[in-house]
């Protein structure tokens, strides 16, 4: 019964994993104890029919207590966390961190990061500066969607694993050709402006050369981005 599939091809944990339901997955976890179930095979690391596991799941969904649950008892069943969980990349072709930055979900991040130095990740090169199936780092994601709490994460996280703040992140360009400052021009995004300004400083970056006169694939600076868009607001902090 525990494994059993229904017409679409779904065991009961499939089916609490797809909905959400800590509770039923807590369940099905000790029926399968009591039964003696492989839980690593037949539940953490099984995949439904279109090759998504509960943890794929749940970082597609953005579900931070299923995830913290299915954590828990990878421990348990000797799980590989790092390679079957943590950087495990779904059928989409991103994994748990990708997914989350691109959700702007700061909780999942935070969560991924504590995790990753549990298993000791690379947390420079498999995280920080990972880049998802598009070429995009989690600082160029969040560049591009406008979320600056996940710019500041990933700023302080690049302070703690010592990434160069300016190379790796303040001044490198995403597959588009484009550094956050020319991403925030272009998206009129004035919060993120007095940001990276602020860091700009701070990692000595030449504030005139570097940003204000910096010219994009297309030949436009700042000023002439905000004067496209009619952004006054962004002129007048030019």
């Amino acid at each position: 019964m525990l494994l059993d599939k229904d017409y679409n091809g779904l065991t009961v944990w499939y089916t609490a994993a797809s909905y959400g339901n800590t509770e039923l997955l807590e369940k099905v976890c000790g029926w399968g104890r009591e039964v003696q179930v492989n839980l690593k095979d037949y539940l953490l690391l099984a995949k439904i029919y279109y090759g998504l596991t509960a943890w794929d799941i749940a970082a597609r969904d953005g579900n931070t207590e299923i995830l913290e649950k299915l954590w828990g008892w990878g421990r348990e069943v000797q799980v590989n966390l790092k390679d079957d969980l943590l950087l495990a990349k779904s059928y989409y072709g991103i994994n748990a961190w990708e997914k989350a930055a691109r959700d702007g979900n700061t909780e999942i991040l935070e969560k991924l990061w504590v995790w990753g130095r549990e298993v000791q990740v690379n947390l420079k090169d498999d995280l920080l500066l990972a880049e998802d199936c598009n070429g995009l780092t989690a600082w160029d994601i969040a560049a591009r969607y406008g979320n600056i709490e996940v710019l500041e994460k990933v700023w302080g996280w690049g302070r703690e694993v010592q990434v160069n703040l300016k190379d790796d992140l303040f001044l490198a360009k995403d597959y588009d050709g484009l550094t956050a400052w020319e991403t925030a021009s272009r998206n009129g995004n004035t919060e993120i402006l007095k940001k990276l300004w602020v860091w700009g400083r701070e990692v000595q970056v030449n504030l005139k050369d570097d940003l204000l006169l910096a010219k994009d694939y297309d030949g436009l600076t700042a000023w002439h981005t905000a004067a496209r868009n009619g952004n006054t607001e962004i002129l007048e902090k030019l």
